[in-house]
């Protein structure tokens, strides 16, 4: 198609030229302007170079270096990975989520970690799998939960893999047997309180989801889970809470939407023009120095909400509304002005560019290009996209 290879190749420039003005070391990179850096931006900063096919074009020493940065971050006792300065608990969301990125970092450089995953003994026998999940709060779709179960699968999937533990794939299969029997039929996400069924449930969900997608899993109750999502969509094409779309919220969506129209037959032509809705949206989106932000349509007054309000406003799903509303209020009184993170000391602005939301909203744009036919998607087939479960994993041959 026409201008189809000239548009990819300005839109990944722009990316490209943004990602290395943060660059701060050979490994190092800031997560915004004037923020510092840490191993969390640079798997960002890696996982951005590889969708956008530079990793293709590195030098094994080049590759070399990366890896030893990165494995100087595993503890050879526990096999977890830790971050700069971390004190206190080893079995967190943060060292959990930051072992899950090294194992894919390292997945791209096609290296290994120098340690084996010693922290899996904490789980003897597939029992113990339920009493994790179940003592977390896993099944009543608690926050974080759906990353904590996330987490355990993927090093449940790793073990199996590229270990030869054929125990492990017990395990995982127990980890599939109990997100089945708890699984909230009505919703196809876990837990029963009305907050489960919208933007919270399908958001802590989407990472059982992704697990079930890895393993190519029938999802229970798929068709509940499509029309959820569907549902969500705003009038400028995004899936968040408040106006001008959060990366987090969107890329969960599209995940959601991409897999299963190319998996099974329902609403295929709605979910088809919802995601060429979110790509357009998306690529306006992005900021002028080629970075993507959180959003720059954040309410910071009463007014900016009055303006915004056929956002609030959804006649066909008053809770929608509502809950918009007291996201809204509540950056609001909060006085949000900056988003902080366990990845990084500093925060950033709403409508900053950096590391993360550029990395989910390339992956969405990518997985969009590869799931459906669309023009100008801006040449993002055949895309590099993780090998490995997890943030970032997508397999457009299904």
């Amino acid at each position: 198609m026409p201008g189809v290879s000239a548009a990819g190749d300005i839109f990944r420039k722009k990316v490209l030229h943004w990602l290395l003005s943060m660059q701060t070391g050979a490994t190092q990179f800031r997560m915004n302007n004037m923020a510092d850096s840490t191993i969390f931006t640079s798997c960002f900063a890696l996982f951005i170079f590889d969708i956008l096919g530079e990793t293709k074009k590195w030098l094994r020493e080049e590759k070399d270096l990366w890896v030893r940065y990165i494995t100087s971050y595993q503890d050879k006792e526990t096999g977890y990975f830790i971050p700069d300065n971390y004190k206190g608990d080893l079995d967190t969301k943060t060292v959990q989520q930051l072992t899950c990125f090294c194992l894919s970092a390292l997945e791209i450089l096609k290296a290994s970690p120098n340690y084996k995953l010693s922290f899996l003994k904490k789980w003897p026998q597939p029992s113990n799998i339920y009493d994790y999940l179940n003592r977390i709060g896993c099944f009543q779709g608690k926050p974080m939960t759906g990353n904590m179960a996330m987490f355990l699968a993927i090093f449940l999937t790793y073990q199996y893999e590229k270990c030869g533990d054929e125990l492990a794939l017990n395990f995982i299969d127990t980890w599939f047997h109990w997100h089945e029997r708890t699984q909230n039929k009505r919703t196809g996400f876990w837990g029963k309180g009305v907050s489960n069924k919208y933007y919270f449930g399908f958001q802590n969900a989407f990472h059982q989801l992704l697990i079930y997608d890895y393993w190519n899993r029938p999802i229970p109750n798929h068709e509940r889970i499509i029309d959820s999502v569907l549902l969500l969509q705003d009038e400028e094409g995004y899936f968040a809470p408040t106006p001008g779309g959060w990366a987090c919220y969107d890329y969960d969506a599209i995940h959601i939407l991409s897999h299963a129209y190319r998996t099974i037959d329902h609403r295929k032509n709605n979910i088809e023009n919802s995601l060429k809705k979110v790509f357009h949206a998306i690529i306006a989106k992005q900021n002028s120095d080629g970075g993507f932000c959180q959003s720059s349509e954040k309410p910071s007054s009463m007014t900016d909400i009055f303006n915004n309000r056929d956002f609030f406003i959804r006649n066909d799903a008053p809770y929608l509304a509502y809950y918009r509303m007291r996201n809204a209020l509540s950056i609001l009184l909060k006085g949000n002005k900056t988003i902080m993170t366990k990845w990084t000391v500093k925060g950033r602005l709403w409508n900053e560019s950096n590391l993360w939301d550029t990395w989910l909203y390339c992956l969405c744009l990518a997985e969009i290009a590869n799931s459906i036919e669309i023009e100008k998607h801006l040449d993002l087939k055949n895309t590099n996209f993780h090998k490995m479960a997890g943030i970032g994993y997508f397999n457009p041959r299904k």
